[in-house]
């Protein structure tokens, strides 16, 4: 295989990094890493930062965090509030997740807008910022909600706000 072709295969989605349906609304986005980030924050809340929105999540909505792939996040975005996803939405209609949603949703948009992951390896900015154990893991290389987001793991931190 050429590297070339290689490197092709990180342009297309994957199983969990589809934007079926979608694909219109978030090509209307900038191909901006700050609008991309701010798309993913509008849309999404982690379970654990609810409160500090002052959301109180009725105990079914939990199960939002079992959500896979973009698509299906998407999906119930608009099932929480009908509006084009690409509108940010109040806390309390954002869907729950975890660091790996906003990871995983955040890498999804910018490999559509044509940036797809870089080699932690590869990058001694990245790697600094990424832990240890992430050496030579793909990696977006932006801190979405405090989280880092490879291949291998997701190291989030409590302290980012918005």
């Amino acid at each position: 295989m050429t590297d070339k072709a290689f490197l092709d295969g990180y342009r297309s989605p994957g199983v969990f990094t589809g934007l079926d349906g979608f694909e219109d609304q978030i090509d209307a986005l900038p191909a901006e890493v700050g609008a991309v980030a701010a798309f993913v924050h509008g849309l999404l809340i982690h379970e654990g930062l609810a409160a500090a929105y002052g959301v109180t999540l009725a105990p079914g909505r939990f199960d939002e965090k079992q959500i896979h792939g973009t698509t299906a996040l998407l999906r119930q975005a608009m099932r929480l509030h009908d509006r084009p996803i690409t509108e940010p939405r109040a806390p309390e209609h954002r869907v729950v997740g975890v660091c790996r949603h906003f990871a995983v949703l955040f890498a999804a948009v910018m490999r559509r807008k044509g940036f797809p992951p870089a080699s932690a390896a590869a990058s001694p900015t990245i790697s600094s910022r990424a832990s240890t154990s992430t050496t030579g893991s793909a990696s977006t290389g932006t801190g979405i909600a405090g989280c880092w987001w490879t291949a291998r793991s997701t190291t989030c931190s409590a302290s980012s706000s918005t």
